[in-house]
């Protein structure tokens, strides 16, 4: 049995792909007038997703590993997004 490491996946769409979810948000906080808000306005907004898991793994190197393999052929389209990858210590 290996260690179990708590690992979280970041994907968010690459800079020059356009982000329609997030252009719609963008807007819908430019036309809400939250109390306490004047002045402040929210720009460049990409939405993503994070994918928390738990892997069991010989060591850490093997863990990130597994998590950057993960990530590269299944929770990111390479073509469109980007993603980074953490793992923390084993419980």
């Amino acid at each position: 049995m290996g260690s179990h490491f708590e690992a979280e996946v970041t994907v968010m769409p690459k800079p020059e792909v356009a982000d329609p979810q997030g252009q719609a948000i963008e807007q819908a906080l430019a036309r809400l007038a939250l109390s306490g808000t004047e002045g402040v306005r929210a720009s460049h907004v990409r939405v993503g997703k994070v994918v928390h898991l738990e892997l069991e793994a010989a060591d850490r190197a093997s863990a990130e590993r597994a998590l950057e393999a993960l990530a590269d052929r299944v929770l990111a389209n390479p073509n469109i997004e980007s993603f980074s990858c953490s793992i923390r210590d084993p419980k």
